[in-house]
């Protein structure tokens, strides 16, 4: 019973009366409220206001995307609750639109040159990505939509267009390289590589893979000859490309960040002063360098895997070697590879 201690016909019209006025008290809450202009609350009677804060709430929770760059936008009045850990995950951020403190990033306004930032997973493209951001305020592309990175400044996750001024990718058939006019290819030891896309796989951007994942069953081990072949393929491959294709060393990024970072933007057509170099460089390092240790206490490269892995890493180092020599013989500008060719011919003659 609702009303234990009232007369049953008390009861009946007194629950009758509380549903009247409830449901009156909406109804002119709702009609006060709609406004075809635009203004009230948003709620609407008729229709739905995209403007109110729920439609964004249970729409970025469903991952619907709105018209524009980076996903949902909330217009002017929404009031988004920022404290929201959902709502604060997917919307992007185009409002702040800094990258720390060197220069406020943003979407070109003329159309670019499209450029591949291509590499095997694990070679540093999401680093590379943030120091040219950095150099140049503009957005880099992805080819990828990745969440995580667009929560961290890259905005240009998922655009490939001409707004960007590269575009990430670890593809390497003829389609994908027939797409883009120039490319940067970023090429890292396969040891450290594959590791590092191991720990990215099991681990997160910023974390490393359980040492479970090592020594339980033929994880590790298929992960590791399957690599090797992508590795191989994806440097291969992208030496075919037909135009502009510069090559960079990991590992010479990782000696020389800003001397390799000023030969990258040079490909790129794009001048860089000192005083934004030296920003750059007090930020070089980014949010994405893995910050949990490598606390691995044998080597999980068998015997077989090293002897594999070196097969194709002379391969590849090989097929670099030839792609140089071309370049000399074709008598290209070879300025931005640092390439002696006085030094290349007399190598190959001797």
């Amino acid at each position: 019973m609702l009303c234990p201690r009232v007369r049953p016909e008390r009861c009946c019209l007194f629950m009758t009366l509380l549903f009247v006025c409830f449901y009156t008290t909406l109804l002119v809450y709702m009609v006060y409220n709609s406004n075809d202009d635009g203004g009230g609350t948003g709620l609407g009677f008729g229709h739905v206001d995209f403007r109110h804060p729920m439609f964004y709430r249970q729409n970025m929770i469903l991952g619907d995307q709105s018209p524009g760059r980076g996903g949902i936008v909330a217009p002017p009045g929404a009031n988004l609750p920022v404290s929201d850990n959902t709502i604060q995950r997917v919307l992007p951020r185009h409002n702040t639109g800094y990258s720390d403190d060197c220069v406020k990033l943003h979407f070109s306004n003329k159309p670019l040159p499209l450029v591949a930032l291509a590499s095997f997973p694990g070679s540093g493209n999401t680093w590379v990505r943030h120091l040219l951001q950095q150099a140049t305020g503009i957005y880099t592309g992805s080819i990828y939509n990745d969440k995580s990175l667009k929560r961290e400044g890259f905005d240009g996750e998922g655009f490939t267009d001409n707004s960007v001024i590269v575009v990430k990718t670890h593809e390497w058939d003829n389609h994908t390289l027939s797409k883009y006019q120039k490319a940067v290819l970023i090429v890292r030891d396969p040891f450290d590589a594959i590791r590092s896309e191991f720990n990215r796989h099991y681990g997160g951007h910023r974390g490393v893979a359980a040492k479970s994942k090592y020594t339980t069953g033929k994880i590790w081990q298929d992960f590791v000859y399957g690599k090797a072949q992508s590795w191989t393929n994806t440097v291969i491959e992208w030496l075919k490309f037909r135009g502009p294709l510069l090559l960079v060393r990991y590992e010479n990024m990782k000696s020389n960040s800003m001397g390799e970072l000023v030969r990258i933007l040079k490909f790129l057509g794009h001048d860089v002063t000192k005083e934004r170099l030296q920003c750059v460089s007090r930020n070089s390092q980014g949010k994405f360098k893995r910050i949990a240790k490598d606390y691995l206490d044998f080597n999980p490269y068998t015997a077989d895997m090293v002897e594999t892995i070196t097969i194709y890493k002379q391969t590849v180092d090989m097929a670099i070697q030839l792609y140089t020599l071309q370049q000399c013989q074709e008598n290209k500008d070879t300025s931005f590879f640092q390439i002696n060719c006085t030094e290349i011919y007399m190598k190959y003659s001797s």
